[in-house]
């Protein structure tokens, strides 16, 4: 409990011994079994008195364990000449006297008011509690999803912070909530306009930003501010255009049919279930195998060959569920794609994998599979095997997590820290860079 009394922070250093902070713990406890609430201590906290002040403060901050505040002022601070009136704590707090003197151990009657820490409790040293023993930590029985996966590859200890302990509420960033916003007015979109060749652009557009104005309206108040929900806003109509550009061009190329939005995927294999929300499942006009898509609002990575080398060793694992998953369903894939919803200026705008039977005789004799247009796509030629690779990779990793064989969770090579719920929690969280703000 002392790491909990960061109240006293600002309190002199004589006070500061292990009878006061045991009587505080003590004082906190009690509080809780008189079943003192938040509101009583936040009133007890605004008293002109400094004993009742500062000690509902520190109360608080016992029963909140968050992080300090930025410090008490210097008026607030406890010292012996001002001693703690338990009948007037109570009274202020509205709660009757004799239930904190119960919950406390005080006697009640004469000289009840004015009982300092050092009277009611012990000289015994406080000594920290022996460290317990280590052991493995076993994932319990879970469905696992690609994103889950992807956490645990990039950085091992968020996963277990976010999976394992569950320790706070992630309560997203800016991203996710326009990633959210984006995503329901695509499904939206082509709810309506399942065949792109033959409704005209700007058509098409027209419908996209009446669906995006939709969206951000329902989620206006999830948005830190007014300006960043307009600048997401006008972020979220230059994207549009970009893709509804795209959109046209692919469908004149190829016409086909938005056949499948939000459609949920299950696969089981080496004793493990995995489940996927799949964006959006096209299929040629004319008969064929289909195409896979899914919405990112992360950057897409630029090196086509080294992405291809993370599908194979299981690190990006979403496509290769994806293609296992329809696979189950008998459906026959041509194409998995990654479409950007970030941003219309960055340098990739769509990554695809193009499912071939047999490796490519160039891929033999140079290792090169990519392709890039000028318009930012990229396509990648994969075989059934790579993706094969993918998916024994991912069962792997799930059997070590089943299995009680990882025995440290520790951060990842490049962690996502600055996105990380957990970052301030985590003692392996990697020192930041210098940062140098004049030339």
């Amino acid at each position: 409990m002392r790491d909990a009394c960061v109240a006293c922070d600002a309190w002199p250093p004589e006070l500061l011994s292990d009878p006061f902070i045991d009587g505080m713990c003590g004082l906190a406890r009690a509080c809780e079994e008189a079943e003192v609430s938040d509101a009583g201590l936040a009133a007890a906290a605004t008293d002109a008195s400094p004993g009742l002040s500062s000690v509902a403060r520190a109360v608080l901050t016992f029963r909140s364990l968050s992080a300090p505040p930025a410090g008490l002022p210097a008026e607030a601070a406890v010292a012996e000449s001002s001693p703690i009136d338990i009948d007037d704590f109570a009274a202020a707090i509205g709660v009757e006297a004799g239930r904190l003197h119960g919950a406390l151990g005080v006697r009640t009657g004469a000289g009840s008011k004015h009982q300092s820490p050092k009277r009611q409790y012990s000289n015994k040293p406080w000594i920290w509690p022996v460290r317990e023993e280590q052991r493995p930590i076993v994932v319990p029985a879970m469905t696992f999803s690609a994103s889950r996966l992807n956490t645990f590859a990039k950085c091992p200890r968020r996963f277990f912070f976010e999976y394992l302990c569950d320790a706070v509420e992630d309560p997203g960033s800016v991203h996710t909530t326009y990633g959210k916003v984006f995503h329901e007015a695509l499904e939206a979109l082509h709810r309506e306009i399942r065949v792109p060749s033959q409704v005209a652009a700007n058509a098409i557009f027209e419908r996209l930003e009446s669906e995006l104005d939709a969206a951000f309206g329902r989620a206006r108040t999830q948005f830190a501010s007014e300006l960043e929900y307009a600048v997401c806003r006008v972020k979220a109509r230059a994207v549009g255009e970009h893709y509804v550009r795209w959109l046209s061009r692919e469908a004149a190329a190829r016409p086909m049919e938005v056949r499948d939005i939000e459609v949920l995927g299950r696969f089981s294999s080496g004793g493990h279930s995995f489940v996927g929300y799949i964006d959006r499942i096209d299929h040629p006009l004319d008969g064929g195998p289909v195409t896979i898509y899914d919405y990112k609002t992360g950057r897409i990575a630029s090196d086509p060959n080294k992405y291809l080398h993370s599908v194979r060793s299981g690190e990006e694992g979403q496509l290769a569920l994806y293609w296992a998953m329809r696979r189950a369903q008998r459906d026959a894939v041509a194409r998995m794609a990654l479409i950007s919803i970030r941003d219309p200026r960055e340098p990739v705008w769509l990554l695809a994998l193009d499912v071939v039977e047999s490796e490519p005789t160039s891929r033999r004799e140079t290792g090169e599979t990519n392709e890039r247009d000028v318009n930012g796509v990229i396509r990648i030629l994969c075989t059934p095997a790579d993706l094969e690779a993918s998916i024994a990779a991912l069962i792997a990793r799930c059997d070590a997590l089943t299995g009680g064989r990882v025995e440290h969770f520790g951060a990842g090579e490049d962690p996502p820290c600055s996105f990380c719920a957990y970052g301030r929690a985590c003692r392996e969280r990697p020192l930041e860079p210098e940062r140098i703000f004049a030339r």
